[in-house]
């Protein structure tokens, strides 16, 4: 069967739509998300928390909640003007207080590590905004009325990246911490769409049909270096949820200092280092990718270079993203896997539920508020 064959027969809950329509969900959710403001003030039992006292960022989310907040701290990492942190976590770092604005990012609403996260936060006075779709998130929102971003309901948590890129953007400009280019992001979707079009085809000519062919059967190995390293590591994420693939990722330049040190033992496994190039990078992290394939090519190691295309950075960026969500779909397919359901994960999840106190305590701290 071809792959338009195996799309239908294979994708049983479209997971193909979720990633063909990624320009045109950023698009939307970015104006509509642009009208949503952030209060002065809030209050919460008797407390005022003041947005103009805010003067640290902390986003709060696990798995595919949290890597929207890798993204934008990513691209705005030179443009920031407070300091903003991603906690993938239950407990909170120890400044966190009044000055703080936090943001808790939980698709279902119903992750307890953020969940405790975010209510310890309320208990320091922090300032509170949340992104969900539903779940106890949304109840507690409704409950000491904050700011909600709200999501699309029922669909994987990794496949509303878009709506929580647009949500990120906006309140860490609302909050004063960057000022956002519309212009550029506004033109860097628009050319994301044209990439997506192209990629929908699902075309043996493709970029991501040609990749996804080379990795099958063998174990990649994902290397990108700042500010790619949010794309590098989703891409392993995506390779590991969508085909049930096993994949690996490391950072340049850290890998130098170890990593690199494998490829002078045996080899147990068919191994394929895939970098992720950018086209803007550090010129001094470019020339240390031009060693790795020089000592590759040197052990006769095949390995795969996709490089970035776009006119700006956050065009590169999602170049790369939807490039690499599409060559794990069609790993997938090739795979004969449902790129959709994640088996282990959901009963993992039932398992914690049924077998920890996680949840209980959440819901008795959500009666104390």
């Amino acid at each position: 069967m071809n792959l338009s064959e195996l799309k239908e027969s294979i994708d049983k809950k479209d997971m193909y739509s979720l990633i063909v329509n990624f320009a045109k969900e950023f698009k939307e959710s970015f104006i509509n998300f642009d009208k949503i403001s952030l209060p002065e003030e809030i209050e919460i039992k008797g407390k005022i928390r003041r947005l103009s006292s805010v003067q640290n960022i902390i986003i709060v989310g696990m798995g595919g909640s949290a890597i929207g907040g890798d993204i934008v701290l990513s691209y705005l990492y030179k443009k920031i003007r407070k300091p903003v942190f991603l906690v993938r976590n239950l407990v909170l770092p120890g400044f966190v207080d009044e000055s703080t604005l936090l943001v808790g990012v939980s698709y279902s609403g119903n992750t307890d590590e953020t969940l405790l996260a975010f209510i310890e936060g309320i208990k320091r006075g922090v300032y509170p905004v949340i992104i969900t779709s539903d779940g106890l998130l949304q109840k507690m929102a409704n409950k000491i009325r904050v700011p909600v971003f709200d999501l699309p309901e029922g669909r994987p948590p990794r496949t509303s990246t878009a709506y929580m890129l647009s949500a990120l953007l906006h309140i860490l400009e609302k909050s004063d911490t960057v000022t956002l280019d519309r212009r550029e992001i506004l033109s860097s979707i628009s050319s994301l769409s044209k990439v997506l079009e192209e990629y929908a085809s699902l075309s043996d000519e493709t970029l991501p049909v040609q990749v996804a062919r080379k990795i099958k059967g063998t174990v990649p190995l994902i290397y990108a270096y700042k500010p790619y390293t949010p794309i590098g590591y989703r891409f392993k994420t995506q390779l590991n949820e969508n085909a049930k693939y096993h994949a690996f990722f490391g950072e340049l330049p850290e890998v130098d200092h170890n990593e690199i040190m494998g490829w002078e033992g045996k080899l147990y496994g068919k191994y394929l280092p895939v970098f992720l190039l950018g086209k803007y990078g550090e010129r001094d992290v470019k020339m240390i990718i031009d060693y790795w394939e020089n000592l590759l090519k040197g052990e006769n190691i095949e390995y795969i270079k996709i490089e970035g295309a776009g006119e700006n950075l956050l065009s590169d960026m999602l170049y790369l993203l939807v490039t690499c969500d599409m060559i794990s779909y069609v790993l997938a397919l090739l795979e004969s896997r449902d790129p959709t359901p994640v088996g282990i994960i959901t009963k993992l999840k039932e398992y914690l539920l049924n077998n920890t106190s996680l949840r209980q305590r959440v819901l008795s701290e959500i009666n104390t508020l």
